[in-house]
């Protein structure tokens, strides 16, 4: 399991990244809202590649439907959070999720915001 992000480009903002990877991973435009976590963790184990990770809080336009990058898109419960297989990196920000109270990524018309979208890597 994974959630949808890729690197910011010379000269792009972290929002303006995020942003441009969710418009091209999920098709979909999106409102970057505040930070959530940001750590800095490590690939494989804790010996790979050091990875800057930034977790934002968003307000989609429209519930995704299909990725380009991954599998499939799932909607899950908070509760859900804790079962799936997710990518080490994820873990913090997955941890947080399932915790704290606040907008979520499905889109604004949703009358239940406790859930939010994850492509299945």
């Amino acid at each position: 399991m994974g959630v949808p992000g890729g690197k910011v480009e010379d000269g792009e903002t972290p929002v303006a990244a995020l942003a441009r990877e969710l418009r091209e991973e999920l098709s979909v435009d999106v409102t970057v809202g505040e930070l959530l976590i940001r750590e800095t963790t490590r690939e494989a184990g804790g010996t790979g590649p050091e990875i800057d990770l930034a977790c934002y809080w968003v307000t989609a336009a429209e519930d995704p439907v299909a990725s380009a990058d991954h599998d499939a898109v799932v909607w899950v419960s908070r509760d859900e959070l804790a079962v799936l297989d997710w990518a080490a990196p994820d873990l913090p920000a997955v941890a947080l999720l399932r915790i704290v109270r606040g907008p979520c990524s499905k889109s604004s018309t949703s009358q239940d915001n406790t859930q939010g979208s994850l492509p299945k890597s």
